[in-house]
């Protein structure tokens, strides 16, 4: 899972979120960009002059729009996820989706009795399942915990938050998308009328895919840091 991780941050689960949002802009938008670049910076048209610059720029501004989608709330598209399952019914037989992140009553109720776990880990979470604690602080412990104990199980640790992120990052990204076609509908500042009905469609589409998925990886990203946490304890 390791070949996924760039020391320094998720660098992948940062770029594609900002690729989706910078490519939805230019679609939207890209005969003022173009004019905007030449203008203010002589910079061609990408497929006009496809040099390294212009690859490099664009990687860039991705970046950067990743970053900034990065530090957007997860929560958010999470009680999403929550209530579109709600919404469709989908089988909850423990109420879990009804519980805010990091979901820690649901994993006492839920997942302890269903994986088999030694009981100095089962009494050690059972013993901070008070709703007095702050779960979250606790969960940000058995992170640093297991990365500072095993490599094999932080890695695996870093690999579920980065994509459980990374999906987040993508919702934020569709959703930004669906607000800016809102507005250059009404704004009539769209470049093609044709374009905008299909990138409705598409993030539409791409929005109730992903977000859907949101609530099972923060799920799993939980399940796996509390898990690999039990593991270690002696």
């Amino acid at each position: 899972m390791s070949r996924f991780q760039i020391r320094g941050g998720d660098f992948i689960g940062i770029i594609i979120p900002g690729i989706i949002l910078l490519f939805n802009i230019y679609l939207l938008f890209y005969h003022n960009i173009e004019s905007s670049l030449h203008s203010v910076l002589g910079i061609t048209p990408m497929y006009l002059k496809e040099d390294i610059l212009s690859f490099l720029i664009i990687t860039i501004v991705a970046y950067i729009i990743g970053i900034m989608l990065r530090v957007l709330n997860p929560n958010f598209p999470d009680r999403i996820s929550a209530i579109m399952r709600i919404i469709f019914k989908y089988k909850d037989p423990h109420k879990g989706l009804r519980e805010s992140f990091p979901y820690f009553i649901w994993f006492i109720n839920s997942a302890l009795h269903s994986i088999p776990i030694n009981k100095k880990g089962f009494n050690h979470f059972v013993s901070y399942s008070d709703l007095t604690i702050n779960h979250k602080i606790y969960v940000n412990y058995c992170k640093l915990f297991v990365m500072n104990k095993s490599e094999a199980l932080g890695q695996e640790v870093l690999f579920a938050e980065g994509l459980s992120r990374m999906v987040c990052g993508i919702s934020y990204s569709t959703l930004i998308s669906l607000l800016l076609i809102i507005v250059a509908l009404f704004s009539n500042s769209v470049s093609s009328l044709i374009n905008i009905y299909v990138l409705l469609v598409t993030n539409v589409i791409m929005f109730i895919a992903i977000t859907w998925g949101v609530r099972q990886l923060r799920v799993k990203e939980i399940t796996t840091i509390l898990l690999s946490y039990a593991l270690l304890l002696k």
